[in-house]
């Protein structure tokens, strides 16, 4: 256990914590960190050290500090390895304050960009070996700069390292990574964000609730900022009470597929290799992702040279091919098109897909590696 204090009057801090967690620099390369040294001193400066025992070595990290909320301190950065540098983070201790759970860390030195993520071995009350990948549906928004998005599907991956990913789903599509921590011990993950899905440097916090049978998502908090702009996020999910070809939370009978035999929701990810041509311009496309949902909606997103997301209905047509009908996603995309499935109905082969998007005429075609 760490040595940790604070006071009330002088706001002191001081703690070592073995954990795991990542220093990423300029060039891309990654330094795995044992433990990290924590100190806030009463003039509101703090000093960081973080350590690789293997190597023997450490990084220093300096600044400010300032109370942002019960057991959360943020971070101004002004000192990299001493030299001058600047930045900002997030350092978060347990509730009883003799520990620190997470810490996040963002900046830019004479050396480049840098950011540091730890979480250390008291935040993991789920147990170390705790993981969660999940997609869950409902209904939510997401304030992004001054527009506002309606969400409809979340994605949440929670690894046994300490990192976190979370992918909101919707008219617009936000995907932040970080770290995670369950230092409070009840079903909810305090989330440290500090890049995007790019790579980009983004910083933020949030929040997830699991399902009592800590198997599901029940809601889903974000906010932070990412590529310059402020965002903020809440979704809440939907328990479908069944799988696709049987009675749904909403009272109706959903679509099944050939046989007529029921098949499980599909979220399906494939690598391969596929196109999207929006008028006169054509991007090699080398992923897709299928979302079957139970209540006859769908989502097709594709990443490659660029990245869309396309939202609509489906029902069947014959065997395993699913019949689409585009009606929103990226810019509002309108169209027509056909997801085939593979035999175990869990994956999906090819995706075709053609509409109109900013009045100009835009095909999909994927076909995943087999």
């Amino acid at each position: 256990m760490a040595a940790l204090s604070c006071t009330a009057a002088a706001q002191i801090v001081s703690a070592k914590e073995f954990g795991s967690g990542t220093l990423t620099l300029q060039s891309g390369s990654q330094e795995h960190l044992d433990y990290v040294r924590v100190r806030l001193n009463s003039d509101h400066t703090f000093v960081i050290q973080a350590y690789r025992k293997t190597e023997n070595s450490e990084r220093g990290i300096s600044g400010k500090w300032r109370v942002s909320g019960p057991h959360n301190y943020a971070l101004t950065i002004t000192g990299y390895e001493a030299q001058k540098a600047t930045g900002s983070g997030s350092l978060r201790t347990t509730p009883d304050e003799q520990d620190f759970s997470r810490l996040s860390l963002s900046g830019n030195g004479a050396a480049g960009n840098f950011s540091l993520s730890f979480a250390s071995s008291v935040a993991q009350k789920l147990g170390s070996k705790f993981s969660l990948s999940r997609t869950e549906h409902g209904t939510g928004t997401l304030n992004f700069g001054s527009s506002r998005y309606d969400i409809r599907t979340a994605f949440v991956r929670i690894n046994p390292n300490g990192t976190c990913e979370v992918r909101l789903l919707g008219d617009r599509e936000l995907d932040v990574r970080g770290t995670w921590d369950n230092a409070d011990g009840n079903d909810r993950i305090h989330l440290t964000f500090n890049q995007d899905a790019a790579g980009n440097a983004a910083s933020g916090n949030g929040s997830v609730v699991l399902r009592s049978n800590r198997r599901g998502v029940s809601t889903i908090q974000v906010d932070g900022t990412d590529v310059g702009q402020s965002f903020a996020a809440h979704f809440t999910a939907v328990d479908s009470g069944g799988t696709i070809g049987s009675q749904g939370s909403a009272g109706k009978i959903f679509h099944s597929l050939g046989s007529k035999r029921p098949f499980a929701e599909v979220d399906s990810t494939q690598l391969g290799d596929g196109s999207y041509i929006l008028g006169n311009n054509n991007s090699h496309m080398t992923e897709a992702r299928v979302i079957i949902m139970p209540d006859a909606r769908c989502e097709i997103i594709v990443y490659g040279d660029t990245q869309r997301t396309f939202t609509g209905t489906w029902k069947n047509m014959s065997g395993n091919e699913v019949q689409i009908k585009i009606t929103g996603g990226y810019h509002h995309a309108t169209g027509s098109g056909n997801v085939v499935l593979d035999s175990t109905r869990k994956k999906f082969t090819t995706v075709n897909l053609n509409g109109q998007l900013d009045g100009l005429s835009f095909s999909v075609y994927f076909n995943a590696n087999r």
